[in-house]
């Protein structure tokens, strides 16, 4: 049976590795790991790449060690080619190399700099389990709707002869790690776009007595924010109850015209902001997009021909889903014939919080994180809420 999760580790590193396999299995997920799973008298190196080849996911335990291991970098290399995602698990505060850079400067990593290990290891494991659902191997589909080789349709848009294949929003693949805390701090911030500063500084925390664990009633309901981030229009909606417990909703959309084709693609929104990327056909039934942040796979919410390898055709809904900062984010893509796409990306996060003389804080349940901050009624409908990253005017629906 082919395993979930291969994990490639340098074999300096064997204790984090042994570790992280055996919270990966006790989850449920099926690990292979060497020297374990190489059959005796198996050729080391195949057996390497016939279990990448068949996995789903690659958990790589970096390190200083791995960083120079030629080894790492072939294994690597191999997941990258066969488009099977990485999981970079960061045990040392070191730069990858520029050969490893190459394969996984785009990539999500997940820190685990600061022991104890296993603390980190669970929100490997919920990483893990949120990529898992995706399925790897979608049916092929006869349908006639989209056809490959040389009778593929070409799309005509703007005048030009064009492939139908764009991912307008693929920056929010990196955006969002960013952009995340901020919201989780009910504070989201434009400037939030850039990677996430160090975890020790996204944990406020007020005085204790400052804070009675209820919640006050001018923050039970539902609070909607609205903000421009990157060019995209992002809404954010928090439903608070009396109990304690919050649900956040993430919603960012993009609309515009798209060009593409040899496996390049160009959009342009509404608002003149210009994306380019590339993209390639993943087995017979998936596209892998790839822009200046980072990349995701789709695959068709309709029936679908196989596609062709050379010049796939990304016509109609496609939809990923990709992990930031342990957040699971469902990027829906309409690609129409008249050469106008529909971009949106959604998240949701829940967790405990509480509220009462002016201060606030709340403990996500999805990412572990926990934010603080004060709170002002601004008038019979809106409060301004502030947070580590300033106020921000929160509007009661």
């Amino acid at each position: 049976m082919p395993h979930d999760a291969f994990i490639s580790y340098s074999t300096h590193d064997k204790a984090a590795a042994d570790a992280t396999c055996a919270a990966l299995e006790a989850s449920g997920i099926r690990c292979w790991i060497a020297p374990r799973d190489i059959m005796p008298g198996a050729e080391w190196g195949e057996a390497i790449i016939d279990d990448i080849n068949q996995c789903r996911v690659v958990i790589l335990i970096f390190s200083a060690n791995a960083n120079e291991s030629p080894q790492i970098r072939r294994e690597i290399e191999r997941a990258v080619n066969k488009g099977v995602p990485i999981i970079p698990l960061r045990i040392q505060d070191i730069a990858p190399t520029r050969s490893l850079e190459y394969f996984i400067g785009t990539v999500h990593w997940l820190d685990a700099l600061t022991p104890p290990l296993e603390s980190h290891l669970r929100r490997l494991v919920e990483t893990v389990k949120a990529l898992l659902q995706i399925d790897p191997t979608p049916p092929r589909l006869a349908s006639p709707g989209i056809v490959s080789g040389a009778t593929a349709p070409r799309i005509a848009a703007n005048g030009r002869t064009v492939l139908a294949v764009t991912l307008a929003g693929l920056g929010l693949v990196a955006a969002t790690a960013g952009i995340w805390w901020f919201v989780a701090a009910k504070t989201p911030q434009p400037q939030a776009a850039v990677p996430p500063p160090p975890q020790a500084a996204l944990t406020p925390q007020p005085p204790a007595q400052a804070i009675k664990p209820s919640v006050d009633p001018v923050l039970v309901g539902t609070l909607a924010h609205d903000s421009v981030i990157d060019d995209y229009d992002w809404r954010f909606v928090y439903s608070i109850a009396a109990a304690g417990t919050y649900r956040l909703v993430t919603t960012v959309q993009e609309d515009g015209t798209y060009q593409s084709g040899n496996g390049r693609y160009r959009t342009i929104n509404k608002r003149g902001r210009v994306r380019s990327g590339t993209y390639r056909a993943v087995g017979n039934g998936a596209i892998e997009v790839k822009g200046a942040t980072g990349a995701a796979i789709f695959y068709p919410t309709q029936s679908t021909g196989p596609l062709d390898q050379a010049n796939p055709v990304m016509l109609g809904t496609w939809r990923a889903t990709t992990v930031q900062s342990g957040v699971t984010w469902t990027l829906t893509i309409e690609n129409r014939p008249d050469g106008t796409y529909h971009y949106e990306a959604r998240a949701e996060d829940n967790g405990t919080c509480a509220a009462s003389d002016q201060h606030w804080r709340s403990t996500s349940a999805v990412t572990g994180q926990s934010n603080a901050g004060t709170y002002r009624v601004v008038d019979a409908r809106d409060v301004e809420i502030t947070g580590s990253g300033g106020a921000v005017t929160w509007q009661g629906q």
